[in-house]
């Protein structure tokens, strides 16, 4: 190893500039081989069922119904709060109107 460095030393400074051109082009197209490869790769695992099983989708149907049903749960018990405030309501004015008596 060190006679080949010893070598390329004593080369002139055109060819040192060739020969690491040469081992940037090697090694980038080598990276690009190895990027391709496994971009292929994940397009092939994405394709098909594989994608749309994997994520699960909300029901979008079924949640706005139970939400409505929601909503109608909560306006019952507010109804039935009002008419009970109401009816305590109506009691207290009659109890006063009997103590004034």
């Amino acid at each position: 190893m060190g006679k080949f460095f010893k070598k390329l030393r004593a080369l002139p400074e055109n060819k040192k500039k060739i020969i690491l051109w040469a081992i940037v082009v090697f090694l980038g197209i080598n990276l690009f081989i190895f990027f391709v490869r496994n971009a292929t790769q994940k397009i092939n695992k994405l394709q098909g069922n594989y994608f749309s099983s994997e994520i699960k989708t909300p029901d979008l149907q079924k949640d706005s119904q139970s939400v409505g049903d929601g909503i109608k749960q909560i306006q019952d018990i507010l109804n039935k709060a009002k008419s009970q405030n109401n009816d305590q309501i109506q009691n207290e004015n009659e109890t006063q109107k009997e103590i004034i008596k």
